[in-house]
């Protein structure tokens, strides 16, 4: 059986509205590169949203990545860091 991985994504409305919007799917992939590249390509939002931020974690609830740690300069498969 193949490890599952809890996707969640934050977005802010660009209609200028205040508050944040959350999203969260589970992916299941062979390992955490895998599901890693399943995250970024996911990028896509619902209209009047866009994306600020999204964490990959195990589930212990461990977040094994990070695109706020990727937007400071680590690469891809960058683990996050407390």
């Amino acid at each position: 059986m193949m490890p599952s991985y809890h996707l969640r994504r934050m977005m802010r409305f660009t209609c200028g509205k205040d508050g944040t919007a959350f999203e969260r799917d589970t992916i299941i992939a062979p390992d955490l590169a895998a599901a890693i590249d399943i995250a970024c390509a996911r990028t896509a939002t619902p209209p009047g949203l866009s994306l600020t931020g999204s964490t990959l974690s195990a589930p212990s609830g461990a977040v094994l990545w990070s695109a706020k740690a990727l937007a400071l300069g680590g690469t891809r498969l960058s683990p996050t860091h407390s």
